[in-house]
């Protein structure tokens, strides 16, 4: 498993924040690899020198997750059904064990215990990594004394769970290029069934309004949409040509394994679904940030779970990018961030 770290560890190993990247993000969570590089780290607006986490301050470090999406990008390092089997020389396939989000932050948990770090300050992530902060708080309570969960849930919603993840599952059995799983070594891949997942998710992570902004009809350019029922019209090009700039850097069945890892989340599992017995463990701080604007982690469904954690708060704002504004709009919440690190008193909006 790949990481990357940002800022210095103290002498006491006091001041170290985890963060937990996304579903298709990776341990590339702030600042550039070359000047020349056109975008930074997603996180790059909250973590760095007088940031909200300010890396003056704190010793940052994130993890590339087992099953990263992006299993063929050269940057990340991660095991997962890509990955050579060394009893059979060839590609595990789905014989790589499914794993869970609680398996996620074993090997976390692992990664710093080799670092020899056995306490953490803070742990903070966005979505897959709201979710991995939920499980730490409750499997490991006392490794923390913070946690910031943004536009993630404890327990992973119905609605998200059908679209697009179970869909994504879906639509790769249906494609007989996928071939159970078995399609390393075919020439040719189920590249079309992987974009339309990709896909999938994108629409799914906006709200509906950014899209008239981000994908608008261009008119003249859709004759052939009119005349042939397989043809794209401007807006579903641009779409389409957008997701392709990412599609040969992911595996599919390492996209399908985080979306099982993500339909299968509950946190109330260990505790046989006892939701209250669940949510007196946690004994780390919680600041929730939610979007109102969120489909896929409605901050209503968020605020059933936090009402139940003592000295948990939950903060939420609206944004016309939904999902993604935990990315995208930081500036709208990283005050809150700032104020929980340092236990300052909590500005009110």
């Amino acid at each position: 498993m790949g990481y990357e770290t940002f800022g210095t560890l103290n002498d006491d190993k006091s001041n170290v924040v985890l963060i937990v990247h996304y579903f298709s993000a990776n341990s590339h969570c702030a600042g550039k690899y070359t000047q020349e590089d056109a975008t930074s780290g997603y996180w790059d607006s909250l973590i760095g020198p007088d940031k909200a986490i300010d890396t003056n301050k704190y010793f940052v470090i994130c993890s590339d997750n087992l099953c990263n999406c992006g299993a063929y990008n050269p940057s990340i390092f991660t095991t997962g059904p890509a990955s050579i089997n060394p009893e059979t020389q060839k590609p595990y396939g789905l014989s790589f064990p499914v794993p869970s989000v609680l398996d996620i932050i074993n090997s976390q948990k692992a990664l710093l215990a080799s670092l020899d770090i056995y306490h953490v300050n803070a742990i903070a992530g966005f979505s897959f990594g709201a979710m991995s902060a939920y499980q730490w708080s409750v499997s490991y309570p006392d490794f923390m004394d913070k946690i910031i969960a943004i536009n993630g849930s404890p327990v992973h919603p119905s609605y998200g769970s059908f679209a697009p993840l179970q869909h994504s599952i879906r639509v790769a059995a249906l494609d007989p290029k996928w071939n159970n799983g078995d399609y390393y070594d075919c020439e040719e891949k189920p590249h079309e069934s992987l974009h339309l997942a990709m896909q999938m998710m994108n629409v799914a992570a906006f709200q509906g309004a950014s899209y008239e902004l981000l994908y608008p009809r261009v008119h003249g350019e859709d004759s052939p949409a009119y005349s042939e029922i397989t043809q794209f019209n401007s807006f579903e090009q641009k779409l389409y040509d957008a997701v392709s700039v990412s599609l040969p850097l992911v595996d599919l069945n390492h996209w399908i394994y985080t979306c099982r890892m993500c339909i299968n989340f509950d946190i109330t599992r260990t505790f046989d679904g006892d939701i209250e017995k669940t949510f007196k463990s946690i004994r780390a701080k919680l600041l929730a940030i939610t979007c109102d604007d969120d489909i896929l982690h409605p901050s209503a469904f968020v605020k059933q779970y936090v009402d139940l954690i003592d000295g948990g708060e939950q903060f939420t704002f609206k944004s016309q990018y939904g999902h993604m504004s935990a990315v995208l709009e930081t500036q709208i919440f990283e005050h809150k961030i700032k104020a929980f690190l340092e236990n300052s008193p909590s500005p009110l909006v």
